[in-house]
């Protein structure tokens, strides 16, 4: 009998080291193959190397009903045998005969098994009455010359099989490990039981999950493995041990590679049966899950496994704890008076459970026994309700546009059910939910995906077959993806497609937000309910499923395809890529930038064929604004700008472009005397040529102006000054502008643009500027792009671009009531509140909260609704 040497510091044993070892076995070379007739009495077997605890499909534990596995060879054959606990004997299934058949109907085990450096491998079934499938991968018209044979006992039945090492085309050779995978499939008691060694986790058609088979010619085997009751207290670690030599040990770490929790030495001689030792050891709540079992006498490692002990009800005190603590920090940032005094109380509460539970497993040590069952359950119960609630995400929503930040909290506890949309037809519209990781230890990682929608749609309004009730295909989620920003540090800016995958990963204390954008292009009016389903990507350690309904409102009028007036934003060419033009174009711009118009040389000669494809793609779509710099640095130079402004509209023309669909912008937010001296000069030269001018002046140099310039654009800000009505009554367009936004500003700036144009009444707006936006920038560089470039040249948009967007579809809504109360007449009382409160949000050159923008559309979206005669009723129910 082999000594027992016991270390008991568990608590403190380190995972530091842990690393990823496939699950080892060792089987040993037989002198004397056995006879394959079902029954496990041979000498072969007593020193065959065994896999002695089988696990759960879905969890790395330890099977309910145990299996054995055990291999060993020799010249000729590799020999394998089972043996299957079974309490319900009379209730298992052992039906099949024929050879080949489906025999994992049957209660049946499995062997893969793949030789070095092979890429295919071996599959058998056996079931109890030893009926083969064999098959090379999944190519069951392979047949070996295998012999097998089974039986079956009071509660438990037996398998044994020979294979010819001639069969699978190789042979044992030193230092040449082969892979193996067993597996058991269990309907005695009912549903189908998958158990496997190693842990499969999934399929067992995965070579990656195969365990290390080593032929060796002797060895140390281990052919039983039992951690106890599985509660808190003394346990005992039983387990039978055969072989070896005196530096034979049995490790019992937390972790690969840490020094173990346990050691005891388990050598023995070769001809002995068996070491059989029962040591001790203590299971507090903080007893790490993972186990790792090492047969090995440091220079080979004859058997390895990993499962999963500690206490039967899945408790993890580090994770309790971590909300423990947490929670009076995350009451400190609450607003609500009733959730911090909840928070703090339940900290309390919690506290005092674990300590009453410590006590208690303590005690038991200290005494020398395990606690029993009726004591354990009732506190397990509660410290498992703790876990769960403490590791369940927070689902919240709010308006999209508002700024979110990592550490941003829920208004409270209770997680929503639904995500509210309303939109006309023809336009995007999004929801945010956002998803709180307030108490958990560590990373969240989750998935999000959309179930089928259902839908009140009438159908019957489809008479051209054009458009449908909403379907998935109309529904997007992206993550507002955090960045760091100058002045307020991490917010969620760029607006990313969340994939196919639907993964997102909220770290321990934070927030994160995805978006749900929905199109209605070509969507029946009605209600829809689109299940937005939010599920752990650990579903044995993570939280439990959370469905949230996005109700989806289509309102039964359309906005209009075309902008009605000008919507511009500086893209410097982007509109050239695809990407971007559809981008653009989806937000309903009509006018584009070229900023690669070339000066000429001396003698007033140019080339303009670089112009040649951006102009052939972008110009179908809209205005061409071109941008020229070259005059502001010199001033006018007669004869070759001449020259060059003549061979301009020559190329134009020759594209087909009239003097309607371009424009020049020759000097930026100016009115100088230089500028004006050009304008006069390119007049003289062609008085068709347009002339873009974004600045704001006196009346009285605006009046000297405006012989010469075609579009007038001020900034936003500027609006209120005495000038705008100088310049509205030239009668020339009138537009407006802002820049200079970066990533640190509300995107509420973005959209009032659209409301100050509607207020107005101008002929056009932009924005400076539609242009690449650095990822996480940490310079003091301005960063004023609206979109985030991606690796293949696509865009991600801003925050900011989606508030622009939805800015130009307020105007839409703005006309479209404007147009319907001009056609009754006039409006009402009720319409000249909403005016009134709409003109309140234009007039202001400060933006207002941005649910206030929401609230006046929704007003405006009813009343129009009202007066195409439908009846007034909330969005939804």
């Amino acid at each position: 009998m082999s000594r027992a040497v016991l270390t008991l510091p568990l608590l403190l044993a380190t995972s530091a080291q842990a690393r990823d070892i496939r699950p080892t076995l060792a089987a040993p070379r037989t002198t004397t193959a056995p006879i394959i007739d079902g029954v496990l009495n041979d000498a072969a077997w007593k020193t065959a190397g065994c896999a002695p605890l089988f696990y759960s499909w879905s969890k790395e534990e330890p099977a309910g009903v145990n299996t054995r596995a055990f291999v060993t060879w020799d010249e000729l054959n590799l020999y394998a045998a089972f043996e299957c606990e079974e309490p319900l004997v009379r209730s298992m299934r052992a039906r099949l005969t024929k050879r080949d058949d489906l025999i994992y109907g049957d209660d049946c085990v499995e062997l893969f098994i793949r030789g070095f450096g092979h890429d295919h491998y071996y599959h058998f079934i056996i079931n109890a009455l030893g009926t083969v499938y064999d098959a090379m991968r999944s190519d069951s018209t392979w047949n070996g010359s295998i012999q097998s044979a089974g039986s079956i006992a009071d509660d438990r039945w037996f398998v044994e099989m020979s294979i010819p090492w001639s069969d699978m085309g190789a042979r044992p050779e030193p230092n040449k490990p082969w892979t193996v995978m067993f597996g058991r499939e269990r309907y005695a008691s009912g549903p189908q039981e998958v158990t496997s060694w190693p842990f499969s986790g999934g399929p067992f058609h995965n070579p990656a999950r195969f365990g290390r088979l080593d032929f060796v010619d002797a060895g140390a085997v281990l052919h039983r493995l039992d951690a106890g009751k599985r509660l808190p207290g003394i346990n005992r670690l039983e387990f039978d041990a055969r072989g070896g030599d005196e530096d034979t040990t049995l490790s019992i770490r937390y972790a690969p590679g840490d020094d173990g929790a346990l050691t005891i030495k388990a050598g023995s001689p070769a001809n002995a049966e068996s070491d059989r030792e029962t040591p001790r050891y203590p299971v507090t709540l903080r007893t790490p899950r993972n186990l790792e079992v090492v047969l090995h006498n440091g220079e080979h490692t004859w058997f390895r496994t990993r499962f999963r002990t500690g206490i039967e009800t899945p408790v993890d005190m580090a994770r309790i704890q971590s909300a423990l603590n947490r929670m009076p920090l995350v009451a400190s940032r609450m607003n609500d008076d009733r959730t911090r005094r909840d928070l703090v109380a339940e900290s309390r509460k919690g506290k005092k459970l674990v300590a009453q539970a410590g006590s208690m497993v303590e005690e038991a040590i200290q005494s020398g026994r395990t606690v029993n069952t009726e004591q354990w359950e009732p506190i397990a119960t509660q410290l498992e309700t703790l876990q769960k609630e403490s590791q369940q995400p927070v689902l919240w929503t709010r308006n999209p546009l508002y700024d979110t930040w990592p550490r941003i909290t829920p208004p409270d506890l209770d997680s929503t059910r639904t995500v509210d949309i309303v939109a006309a037809g023809r336009e995007w519209e999004s929801g945010a939910l956002l998803v709180s990781n307030l108490f958990g230890k560590d990373d969240l990682p989750l998935r999000l995906y959309f179930g089928e929608p259902e839908s009140s749609a009438d159908r019957s309004t489809d008479t051209d077959g054009k458009v449908g009730p909403l379907t998935l295909e109309h529904c997007e989620l992206a993550e507002a993806v955090m960045i760091y920003t100058i002045g307020k540090g991490d917010i969620a800016e760029p607006v990313a497609p969340l994939g196919p995958s639907g993964r997102i990963t909220v770290p321990p204390g934070e927030t994160r937000e995805v978006w749900i954008t929905v199109n209605t292009f070509n969507v029946l009016p009605g209600r829809y309910r689109v299940p937005l389903q939010v599920d752990p990507v650990d579903y044995v350690d993570g939280p439990d499923p959370m469905q949230v309904d996005v109700r989806i409102r289509v309102l039964d009028f359309e906005l209009p395809t075309r902008f009605p007036i000008k919507a511009y934003n500086f893209d410097y060419t982007a509109a050239a890529r695809d990407e971007h033009l559809k981008e653009l174009l989806e937000s309903r711009v009509n006018v584009f930038h070229v900023h690669i118009v070339p000066g000429p040389d001396d003698e007033g000669n140019v080339d303009f064929s670089r112009m040649d494809d951006a102009i052939r793609k972008i110009s179908p779509h809209g205005e061409l604004k071109l941008e020229v710099w070259f005059m502001r640095e010199t001033g006018w130079q007669a004869p070759r700008y001449e020259r060059w402004l003549k061979r301009l509209v020559s190329y134009m023309n020759g594209h087909g472009l009239d003097y309607e669909d371009w424009f020049l912008h020759i000097f930026d937010e100016s009115m100088s005397d230089r500028f004006l001296e050009c304008a006069k000069a390119i007049k003289a030269v062609d008085p068709k040529v347009r002339i873009f001018q974004d600045h704001m002046d006196t009346p009285e140099r605006i009046k000297a102006f405006a012989p010469y310039i075609d579009i007038w654009c001020p900034v936003q800000h500027q609006l209120g000054y005495p000038g705008l009505s100088t310049m509205k009554a030239t009668g020339k367009p009138v537009w407006m502008y802002d820049c200079g936004t970066t990533p640190g500003f509300p995107p509420s700036r973005h959209r009032f643009m659209a409301w100050r144009a509607w207020h107005y009444d101008l002929d056009g707006l932009s924005f400076w500027t539609y242009a690449p936006c650095k990822w996480n920038d940490p310079s003091r560089v301005p960063n004023y792009g609206l979109y985030y470039p991606t690796s293949t040249g696509g865009s991600i948009p801003s925050k900011r671009w989606m508030a622009w967007r939805q800015g130009l579809d307020d105007y839409l809504y703005l006309d479209a009531y404007s147009a319907e109360l001009e056609k009754r007449g006039g409006p009402e009382e009720i319409d000249k509140q909403i005016l009134q409160a709409a003109h309140h949000l234009g007039e202001s050159s400060e933006k207002a909260d941005i649910d206030v923008y929401d609230q006046v559309r929704r007003r405006i979206a009813r009343r129009l609704m009202v007066l195409k005669g439908h009846p007034d009723e909330p969005d939804f129910d």
